[in-house]
């Protein structure tokens, strides 16, 4: 399971697969044991398959309903963080801009054994969202299905 956000830029892309959601995870859809694998293209920029883990089940379906407004709308808001509790992982936001642009701005961190920090931005347009809804839905449906 993967969803993407491609750039304007045809190498720029973030990209999220969900390695494993344990059966706990999905009764609970709270996303505990979530296991996910994070990569980034964005210029001279890239990260491949760094891991993340978190409590993302229920962030991704406000994310998924964010990003449906500003598909829809043309303007608004989307954030994403892989684990609200927790400082480490992934969180990256996206805004809409006029004429259907979108910007997404980005951090990976890892705390241990080293504080490091990643900060990425991309630029995206609308006609790129409606794949990357799909793949969030189809993830959705998917993790509903195990409950």
């Amino acid at each position: 399971m993967e969803f993407r956000i491609k750039g304007t830029d045809a190498s720029d892309m973030l990209s999220v697969r969900i390695e494993e959601a344990s059966e706990e995870t999905i009764s609970r859809f709270d996303g505990d044991n979530l296991t996910m694998s994070v990569s980034v293209d964005s210029g001279c920029f890239h990260v491949t398959d760094y891991p993340i883990y978190g409590r993302a089940v229920r962030q991704l379906a406000v994310f998924t309903e964010a990003l449906e407004k500003c598909f829809k709308t043309l303007t608004g808001y989307a954030e994403f963080q892989s684990d609200e509790w927790d400082e480490d992982g992934l969180s990256f936001a996206l805004t809409m801009k006029p004429g259907g642009h979108a910007q997404i701005y980005g951090t990976i961190t890892g705390v241990l054994p080293h504080d490091n920090s990643m900060s990425f931005q991309l630029k995206s347009d609308q006609t790129f969202l409606l794949e990357t809804l799909n793949q969030l839905r189809s993830i959705l449906r998917l993790l509903e299905k195990k409950k």
